[in-house]
């Protein structure tokens, strides 16, 4: 039975010879970088996909922005004393660039493509980190956090005063020493008045509806119940809590007698989940009882975004038209791209309080809401108070930075009014910490981004080349050049079977056709017997040559030909809760005339091959 390593190996020699091919290099030389390959991956493991190689589109994307990169690392050996460009991949690298390293006026677009995906085709992979990186990561988060200011009395606990109108120019014009645009502070507070001056008051005692927003559960872990607890019983319900969202009406009374929740304030808990084998996405499982009430403040939101200006610059629900516009930049290079490190952890309580002062009813909501303690599972931190506003895990992190990104974009490009603002529309467009503004405005930005507490990434933020990268889209001169990035790389699970024939049809839509036909053959037969047109959306092999499908069937009732499409599904088991919270589930799931609304705890099960139903008229 094949290793992992050599299914892995043996998908990139399928990329890498489908690259040659669309730009005519020589296959010899694309033998020897295999054998390159084999020898460190037999040497050095699995880092040599994860680790190393991605450092090679690293150096390509300094190259692209600036014009002249100096290469290094593991695969940046030179070929000789006179050509500087790497030995490994070097036919591509040479139409990219000269000798000096320098980059060439009229660079392949296929030869951007090919090194860029080569380098990180498994650069995704779902590994777990080592003990030290994860370390390094909690490290790092804990050291963020202690760079922060105190949030103010505002966000204690006990706190009964009024709601602070607080205004960037006085909070944070004094703090900085280095804020030397207070012109700009003056411009964010006019900004964000303007943008949630359409909002109307947020009531948490209204009815669930799309206009005042729903309370409901999200996906995820919560810190204050085990696995296959049920969510609806809230063990606590901290008394700032009860002031916004009183228990009897936000939560449901209880219909037993039971004992009301504890007082008490659980903290969340900061979990790992894969990322990269160079770090572990950081989160934080919120406590029930606040992710409940959190999904109802960003449901608000969301419907609030879209009926004012904001959605002008940003849909909480679509990040399609930032890479429409990531297009547009790269071919007439009027707009910059920026991204962001770390840009939930570094948004601080005073950012969201000099944000939302116009909106005093919302502002303490958030403020109720928000767990003010995180305890370290990983390392020995322990528990740990929060100056952040929210970490990645809450409800409220991707909504309210994005807003916030939007307000301080705008005041950078020096607009004040609202018609200063609507005429930035199609300059100016945010998706969490994706930025998208004028070139002109690039520097502005990130000076000012850099002195509220932001960290700019700049290996990841374009203004200068040709090439730009905004919301999972990277284009060079209006080219798309976003590689394929599989997650999995062995069909030992159905789920992990799905995964992979996705992978194949995406690196079949990019042209790698051999690769995608060295995927289809590790796959079980039941998922590749159809094949059906690119333009058709059908869980099944894709192709640019029609459908090609075996046995179809006659709907004698119908009358008309289908076929059976087998699809991997996750099948899961709900077990029936017997106890009056049941009705606080039934009453807050959504109606749905074609089945009644079950209610119970939901257990995730092994993934099941299931069949779905193509009629060929819709084959073509």
């Amino acid at each position: 039975m094949k290793s992992q390593l050599e299914d892995m190996l043996q998908i990139w020699s399928a990329a890498s010879y489908d690259a040659t091919l669309s730009c005519a290099l020589s296959q010899v030389e694309r033998a020897r970088d295999l054998a390159r390959l084999t020898s460190l991956v037999s040497s050095r493991g699995l880092g040599v996909f994860t680790l190393d190689l991605p450092t090679l589109d690293t150096l390509l994307l300094s190259l692209l922005e600036h014009g002249h990169v100096v290469f290094e690392g593991p695969f940046g050996v030179r070929r000789s004393k006179k050509d500087q460009r790497p030995r490994f991949l070097h036919g591509f690298w040479a139409l990219v660039c000269d000798e000096s390293g320098c980059l060439k006026s009229d660079a392949s677009p296929e030869a951007i493509f090919a090194i860029r995906q080569l380098s990180c085709l498994w650069k995704k992979l779902e590994v777990a980190c080592s003990p030290k990186r994860v370390k390094d990561s909690v490290d790092e988060y804990f050291a963020i956090e202690a760079q922060m200011p105190q949030p103010s009395p505002f966000w204690g606990r006990d706190y009964r005063g009024d709601v602070p109108n607080s205004l960037f120019r006085d909070a944070f014009a004094s703090r900085r020493s280095d804020f030397s645009d207070l012109g700009f502070l003056l411009r964010l507070d006019k900004v964000a008045g303007i943008l949630l001056s359409s909002f109307g008051s947020f009531d948490s005692l209204s009815d669930d509806s799309p206009e005042t927003g729903y309370f409901k559960h999200g996906p995820g872990a919560v810190a204050n119940l085990k696995g296959g607890e049920y969510k609806y019983s809230f063990p606590s319900w901290s008394a700032r809590l009860e002031r916004i969202f009183p228990f009897d009406w936000c939560s449901g009374e209880r219909l037993d007698c039971e004992e009301r929740p504890s007082r008490v304030v659980p903290p969340s808990r900061l979990l790992a989940v894969p990322k990269t084998a160079k770090a572990p996405r950081l989160i934080a499982a919120e406590p029930v009882e606040h992710q409940w009430c959190q999904q109802k403040i960003k449901t608000f939101l969301d419907y609030q975004f879209r009926r004012s200006i904001i959605g002008r610059f940003f849909d909480p629900c679509n990040q399609t038209l930032s890479q429409r516009l990531v297009a547009q930049a790269a071919r007439d290079r009027s707009l910059a791209t920026i991204d962001l490190s770390s840009a939930s952890d570094r948004i601080s309580c005073w950012h969201i309080e000099c944000l939302l002062r116009v909106q005093p009813s919302l502002l303490e909501a958030c403020a109720a809401v928000r767990t003010d303690h995180i305890e370290d599972t990983l390392s020995s931190y322990g528990v740990m108070p929060l100056r952040k506003f929210a970490s990645m895990g809450s409800a409220l992190t991707f909504p309210i930075q994005s807003l916030f990104f939007l307000a301080v974009a705008l005041a950078s490009c020096g607009v004040s009014t609202p018609s200063e603002i609507r005429s930035m529309e199609g300059k100016v467009r945010v998706f969490g910490d994706d930025i998208i503004v004028p070139n002109e405005a690039y520097d502005s930005v990130t000076r000012n981004l850099t002195a509220l507490g932001l960290k700019v990434n700049l290996t990841k933020s374009f203004s200068k080349g040709a090439f730009r990268e905004s919301c999972g889209q990277d284009c060079w001169n209006d080219v798309d050049v976003t590689p394929v990035k599989p997650r999995v790389c062995t069909a030992d699970a159905w789920i992990k079977a799905q995964a992979l024939l996705d992978t194949s049809n995406n690196l079949f839509k990019k042209g790698l056709w051999r690769a995608s036909n060295t995927i289809v053959e590790m796959l079980p037969v039941a998922l590749t017997r159809n094949v059906f047109s690119h333009k058709v959306q059908v869980p099944g092999l894709v192709s640019f040559s029609g459908s090609k499908v075996r046995r179809p069937k006659w709907d004698k009732d119908l009358h008309r030909w289908y076929v059976l499409q087998p699809v991997v599904i996750k099948r899961q088991e709900r077990v029936a809760e017997d106890s009056s919270l049941a009705l606080r589930e039934f009453h807050t799931r959504p109606f749905c005339a074609e089945r009644a609304r079950e209610t119970g705890r939901m257990l995730s099960t092994v993934a099941k091959l299931a069949a779905v139903r193509v009629d060929t008229e819709v084959l073509g």
